[in-house]
């Protein structure tokens, strides 16, 4: 189905601009900070909104709302654990593996989306890969 591999490959360009915060962390000028970080949320932002919109394309309209509401409270409990996790961390080294995680991990969620989500068979409604 074109529309999830347009989705796919919107994700892939929104996971680039997030490796900027990297950077951000590196740098003693505060507006070349400002400047990535403002980025790397851009980025986010983009990838969020194409994330958000997979369980409408893979699932039964019946059951998108309880897949999206699953989703969001595991991602509620993931940010509350890393809140802590994140704050231990820059206290012990610094702000930069905070930033290097943020940079990087949306990565590795693209590339399981890549991995997951498959393009239909002829015929078949698009669905998750097992």
């Amino acid at each position: 189905m074109p529309v999830i591999r347009s989705r796919k490959w919107v994700c892939v360009l929104s996971s680039l601009p997030m490796l900027s915060g990297i950077p951000a962390a590196l740098t003693e000028n505060a507006y070349v900070a400002l400047l990535l970080i403002s980025l790397a949320n851009w980025g986010f932002a983009s990838w969020s909104t194409l994330g958000l919109t997979f369980p409408s394309d893979l699932f039964p309209q019946d059951v998108v709302a309880s897949v999206t509401g699953l989703s969001g409270l595991g991602a509620g409990l993931v940010s509350t654990v890393f809140t802590l996790f994140i704050g231990i961390i820059v206290d012990k080294f610094s702000y930069f593996p905070a930033f290097a995680a943020a940079g990087t991990v949306p990565l590795l969620a693209t590339i399981i989306v890549l991995w997951l989500i498959r393009a239909p068979g002829s015929g078949t409604e698009p669905t998750a890969a097992s």
